[in-house]
């Protein structure tokens, strides 16, 4: 009778260390809706770029612009998202539910990166980068983050791959 409930109580506790991990694959069904994408450029002499830069995840790509230019020490917020809620340069295009319905779980599955094509020669100098994808009340879904410092450009590459971060809470470094 003793060795029963031994193993009785063991399965339960088993089963509570479990419940998080239930929890949380809970939301892998949930839609991407909004995604901010938060880059800060080092501050240094000519760490900005004019070059392009795109957001892979889920197997697709989006393009992080606005109207203006990044600058040294520059940090810039970028909201992807339907209707008005965006704030970037052709945000009807680069709107997460437009297309291929992507749920947490495509982003959990795939790369997180920023890219920049290869082009006349530029590069850019990033400290720090913030990625959440969130659901439409802007529920936090995944958080990706590269924190420390990387030039992206012809001599050292074109992708930054991002970090998952499963602690909660803003990135280290933000």
């Amino acid at each position: 009778m003793f060795l029963q409930l031994v193993v009785i109580i063991a399965v339960c506790v088993s089963f509570l260390d479990v419940v998080p991990v239930f929890a949380q694959s809970g939301l892998d069904g949930t839609q991407v809706v909004r995604i901010f994408v938060r880059t800060h450029t080092a501050n240094e002499q000519n760490a900005d770029t004019p070059a392009d830069i795109y957001l892979g995840f889920a197997g697709r790509e989006l393009f992080l612009d606005k109207d203006e230019q990044r600058g040294d020490n520059a940090v810039d917020l970028y909201r992807f998202g339907p209707n008005d809620f965006g704030n970037v340069t052709n945000r009807a295009d680069n709107n997460p539910t437009v297309g291929p319905r992507i749920v947490r779980q495509d982003v959990l599955a795939h790369e997180v990166y920023l890219r920049m094509p290869d082009t006349e020669g530029n590069h850019w100098v990033v400290q720090h980068v913030d990625v959440t994808f969130a659901a439409f009340q802007s529920q936090e879904l995944a958080r990706y983050c590269f924190f420390g410092r990387a030039i992206l450009g012809p001599q050292t590459g074109f992708k930054l791959p991002l970090t998952r971060h499963t602690s909660g809470g803003a990135c280290p470094g933000a």
